[in-house]
């Protein structure tokens, strides 16, 4: 599914782009860890079956789009339970950061886009570890 979804982004993305934001992880293969951390050898996979990836996309139909989805979901869930600290807004949306300063940062430009079109920010979130209970944390006031 990693490897299909890359497929997908280079599609509309284009290889370079795709490589640099979106090249798979392949956790369970060593072998092909390896060979995605190296650009030219993931441009020989990616050519060498990327008529493969459409023909399973044609034989699978509307099912390819849903399991597709299914799996960016997922890397969506594992990436966001692995965040320490987020932030949660007003309406109850949580934006994870993946450092404290990166939610620093997101807070930051949260109350300076503050307004009608933006989420407001509501307390800051931390947890010990990934995927436990959040503790919430009162905004820091302005100085």
């Amino acid at each position: 599914m990693e490897f299909q979804a890359f497929v997908r982004k280079v599609d509309t993305e284009g290889f370079r782009y795709a490589y640099e934001n979106y090249v798979p992880q392949f956790a369970d293969s060593a072998e092909l860890k390896a060979a995605a951390a190296v650009e030219s050898r993931m441009l020989g996979m990616y050519r060498q079956n990327q008529h493969l990836v459409e023909r399973w996309w044609d034989l699978m139909g509307g099912e390819a789009v849903d399991l597709h989805n299914s799996h960016i979901d997922e890397v969506r869930r594992r990436r966001d339970d692995a965040c320490l600290w987020s932030i949660l807004c007003t309406d109850g949306y949580v934006i994870p950061a993946g450092s404290e300063e990166g939610r620093t940062s997101w807070l930051k430009r949260m109350l300076d886009l503050s307004g009608p079109h933006g989420r407001t920010p509501a307390a800051l979130l931390e947890r010990a570890v990934p995927g436990g209970a959040w503790t919430r944390s009162p905004l820091p006031t302005p100085s």
